[in-house]
Parts: C-alpha cells; structure tokens; sequence
C-alpha cells in the first residue's frame, strides 16, 4: 500500500504540476510562472523551505487561484510547523479543486500531527472510500476522541465486510474493558482475545 500510495502522489504531483505549467502558458505569463515554479520545487529539494514559499508565492501574483502551488506553500508551512498558515494554504487548495485527494490528505495528515483528532475525523471521512487503511484510521479516532458508539458501529460494519482484523478486535475489547456501551454482551472475550 505504501509504495501504492508513493507512486500514485509522484505521478499525481507530476500531473499537478504540469497543469499549473500549462495554466501559466494559457495566461501567457511567459517563462517568469515556469521559472519561480522551477526554483521552488528546487528549494523545497533542497529543505531551503523558506526560499520555496518565497518562490511559490511569486507565482501566484501571475496566477493567484492556483490549487497546486497553494498546496505546495501549505505543505511547506506543515514542514515548518506554522500550522495555521499550512491550514489557510490547504484549505484554499481543496476550495479551488474539491475533488484531490493528495490536497485532502495532507490537511488530514496536518490536524494529526497537531493532535486536532475532531477536525481529522471530517477530512477523513471523505477519505475513506480510497483504501480499508483509512477506515482503520476512522475507527482508531473514534476511539482517541471517546466516541465509542461510533468506533463501535465502524468496527460492526467493517468486520461484516472485510471480516475481523487484530486491530479493530484490540479496539473494541479497550473499550469494552473501559466503559459500559458494548452493544453486545462479548460473552466471547476470552475467545476473540487468543484469535489476535
């Protein structure tokens, strides 16, 4: 899944980039877009981030609504954990192309990072049809955020479809131990507990 994942923002990032290219040659901004874009995919190489944001905010005076180089800006600020402007950045991103799901998971990656579990959860739940990992995910926040039913009815819906898995088996008996709203009575604890 990893190199899954890899390989499909490497070419999704190629893509992106090479629409931003052609946007700045339909406007007709010259070289000057193509050149900044250049320099601050090079600085952001090179971990000289600072210069990067730099750059890329140079190519949105020639082109100020552009998804891809709003998105590289907030992935930087991320970098340097100015979360607040990765945030604004990310935001407008997603604002301008609804639909990407590299800018969407970046700002999901972002609210983890800062340890913002709610606002995680609503980016991740547009997130979740891509892959069984971010299910997992939306199980193990849930939890972290105490909303037991709901980690509880994702793990139901999960084990009907994908059958059990140790991890969301480790879920639910945490937080049976822990709290009174199991739904059934797991009579079959001890059996579950030596399936893991």
């Amino acid at each position: 899944l990893t190199f899954f994942l890899i390989f499909h923002f490497v070419s999704h990032s190629n893509i992106l980039m090479i629409d931003s290219l052609r946007l700045a040659q339909s406007l007709n901004t010259g070289n000057q877009f193509q050149d900044n874009f250049y320099y601050g995919l090079n600085k952001k190489a090179i971990g000289d981030y600072n210069e990067a944001i730099m750059a890329f905010h140079s190519c949105l005076e020639l082109i100020p609504e552009n998804p891809t180089v709003l998105f590289l800006i907030g992935d930087l600020y991320l970098k340097d954990k100015s979360y607040d402007l990765a945030e604004k950045n990310l935001k407008k991103s997603i604002s301008l192309d609804p639909n990407n799901f590299w800018f969407k998971e970046k700002l999901y990656r972002m609210y983890i990072e800062k340890g913002d579990f709610n606002q995680a959860i609503k980016i991740l739940k547009s997130l979740t049809h891509k892959s069984i990992d971010f299910k997992n995910e939306l199980v193990d926040l849930y939890f972290k955020t105490g909303d037991f039913d709901l980690a509880l009815d994702m793990i139901e819906i999960l084990d009907t479809k994908y059958g059990y898995s140790e991890f969301r088996n480790r879920v639910k008996i945490d937080i049976c131990k822990n709290a009174s709203i199991c739904k059934d009575s797991f009579e079959d604890k001890e059996s579950r507990e030596t399936s893991i």
